[in-house]
Formats: structure tokens, sequence, C-alpha cells
């Protein structure tokens, strides 16, 4: 049986799983080639902002068929159990995703409930609506860098609950964004690989 959550602070490392990886859900560890990630965070009153950017050796659309494949996200994003689409009209989404986000023996499920907004092939937004952020904002610009390289330009503002905001941690972030991009870059290969296999 799982341990229990007793306090604010062990909450906190739980909820902060779940915070900078709103786009996509926790992370896969499967091992793959190593892509350069350079992750930026900044804190100001009492709001992170995040930049990232990385290149990655797939086609724009590969990269796009993944980072838009919201229903399939539970088969390559280990933490996360479910996410259905509420909403969808022309290239607008509402997802509930649902998870479980997990710090040593103790885990803990987590839901929130996103707009995401589409540019086919460049652009993707997101406005957390509900969850366990105030308020969450993020947006993934592709760009082909050539034929066979996309470059993934990524921002977010997080607004945690003010409790949270002594204690939320930027070099917790930077690593997390990392991962987190890297476990993207796993799965945009592998179908790559098995795109040019078929």
């Amino acid at each position: 049986m799982r341990t229990p959550l007793l306090n604010h602070r062990t909450t906190y490392s739980l909820i902060v799983k779940t915070l900078v990886i709103s786009l996509f859900g926790t992370l896969s560890l499967a091992a793959t080639p190593t892509q350069l990630v350079r992750v930026e965070v900044n804190h100001q009153d009492n709001v992170f902002h995040v930049s990232a950017h990385m290149e990655v050796p797939v086609t724009q659309s590969v990269a796009w068929s993944v980072l838009t494949d919201f229903t399939h996200f539970p088969e390559f994003l280990h933490n996360v159990k479910n996410v259905s689409i509420v909403s969808h009209t022309d290239n607008h989404y509402r997802i509930h995703e649902v998870g479980e986000a997990e710090w040593g023996i103790i885990s803990m499920e987590y839901q929130n409930v996103r707009d995401i907004t589409l540019d086919p092939q460049q652009l993707i937004t997101s406005n957390t609506i509900s969850g366990t952020v105030k308020s969450m904002h993020t947006a993934m610009r592709l760009s082909q860098t050539n034929i066979d390289h996309v470059t993934l330009d990524y921002q977010a503002s997080i607004e945690p609950d003010s409790w949270l905001a002594d204690i939320f941690g930027s070099d917790f972030i930077d690593s997390e964004v990392k991962e987190q991009f890297q476990s993207m870059a796993r799965e945009m290969v592998k179908r790559s690989h098995a795109t040019q296999n078929e």
C-alpha cells in the first residue's frame, strides 16, 4: 500500500511534477538518443517564466503528430493514466487529463482541464483552466531547421497557488523541463524510425 500524503511540503513536491509538464504529462524514461535541451527559468512576482529550445532529428510532421496525439499520451507518458477530449471544434480542443504523480513511495492522483489551440504544423497554445495552479499558459512553436530536423521552442508562464510560491524551485523546473523534452523527443524519433521502415 502506498504511503498517504502527509504535509504541504510533500504535497508540493508531487504537485510540481504536474505543473511544468501540463502540456505533455509526466515523463517516460525509456533510453533513446539524447537531444540537447536549453532551458531558462525566471521567477518574478510569484510567476515562473520558462523557455526551452531543442532540435530533434525528425520532420516537422512527425513532431506535430506526437505533440498533438492527446488521447495516446498514456502510451508513451507513463504517469498519464487517461486523456479525454471534452470538446473539439476545428483547431480548438478542451481536454481532461488524469494521471498519477509519484515521489518515491508516495503517490498522488492529479487532474487538469486545458484549452488547446492549434495552428497546424506551427504552434500549440494551452491554457490550464482548472487543476493545481492558479494559471498556466504555454506555447510550443515548431519550425523546420532542414529537411529532417525540427526546432521546438517552448514558452510557459506558471502562477502556483500562493502557499507554494515560497518553496517552488527554479532548479527543479529546469530539470523537469529538460526531462520532459527528452521524453517527447524519444517518441518522435521512435515514430520517425517506424515510418522509415514501412
